[in-house]
């Protein structure tokens, strides 16, 4: 007589809490790091001395500078359609941001043109120069586009500001990208480093911006944190175009001549991993200041 062995019943596993956003961060880090990628390639061909030919200079100069767009579109846009709980106007502030840059920032920077006026400046004079009027104007602009669209039912929680703002960047990084090739037809090597130094100062700025409007819209006691965000990512961004400007420039740089390029390059690089690793922690800390108070009561 044959026996059937038991079945041993086991509770089933608790299954793991769903994220229900995108994560912010990793799309920003893999849009920048890829983005750096290209332009370090663009960097090697000029100097190495391999030569584009010109017949292809116009199509690539009018590719590069929506690279970045493409980039936010997939790791950021297409990846938020796959969550539980998209952030549903994403597209509508990266458009709102292009659009309000190529109709009020670009055309307002380049009628106060800091760069003719700033040109016989000292360094420090020139990086708050371009903090007053460049950074300002950039990131105010930003500012009143996530504070119209967004605040009254847009920021969920804290990681919202951050991929918001990110959004923002790329739209008005995009603009000011095409506005590089409006003046006539450079090489895609020198084009690509720009476009890159672009979109840098776009996403370290608005990252502090971000935190900025997390800390404005879910901690309102601590009210002066908006203002002093507002003008640190203004100061990163006079400090990102002069700084860079003088490495990329000077004829002797630390020593060494004739890799000024690689050096503004650098420059751009270490100051958004500054920015970003720094931003990262503050609102990690908030965040967890406010669970345990949450926990506390």
């Amino acid at each position: 007589m044959r026996y059937n062995r038991p079945r041993l019943l086991t509770p089933p596993r608790e299954e793991e809490e769903v994220y229900p956003y995108r994560r912010a961060w990793g799309s920003i880090i893999r849009e920048i790091g890829i983005l750096t990628v290209m332009s370090a390639v663009f960097y090697a061909i000029g100097w190495v001395g391999i030569t584009i030919p010109e017949r292809i200079h116009a199509p690539m100069n009018y590719i590069l500078p929506f690279v970045p767009v493409g980039l936010w579109f997939y790791f950021s846009a297409w990846r938020e359609s796959r969550v539980l709980e998209p952030r549903r106007q994403l597209l509508a502030v990266m458009l709102v941001s292009g659009l309000v840059a190529n109709g009020l920032g670009v055309p307002f920077i380049n009628a106060l043109n800091p760069t003719e006026w700033l040109a016989s400046a000292s360094s420090f004079e020139r990086i708050f120069g371009y903090m007053l009027t460049v950074g300002l104007v950039q990131q105010g602009l930003v500012y009143m586009v996530l504070r119209v669209i967004l605040w009254q039912d847009g920021f969920r929680n804290r990681w919202d500001t951050l991929a918001y703002a990110s959004a923002a960047a790329v739209g008005y990084a995009t603009v000011t990208n095409l506005h590089l090739i409006t003046a006539g037809v450079i090489s895609p090597d020198v084009l690509a480093l720009r476009i890159y130094t672009n979109v840098v100062i776009h996403y370290a700025s608005c990252v502090i911006l971000a935190y900025g409007l997390s800390e404005l819209r879910f901690n309102p006691k601590v009210f002066f944190i908006m203002p002093m965000a507002m003008l640190v990512s203004a100061l990163v961004t006079g400090a990102i175009i002069s700084i860079r400007a003088t490495l990329t420039n000077s004829g002797f740089v630390l020593g060494v001549g004739g890799t000024r390029p690689l050096f503004g390059f650098a420059f751009s690089l270490g100051v958004v991993v500054v920015v970003f690793l720094l931003t990262a922690f503050f609102f990690n800390h908030a965040e967890r200041r406010e669970r345990e108070a949450s926990e506390g009561n």
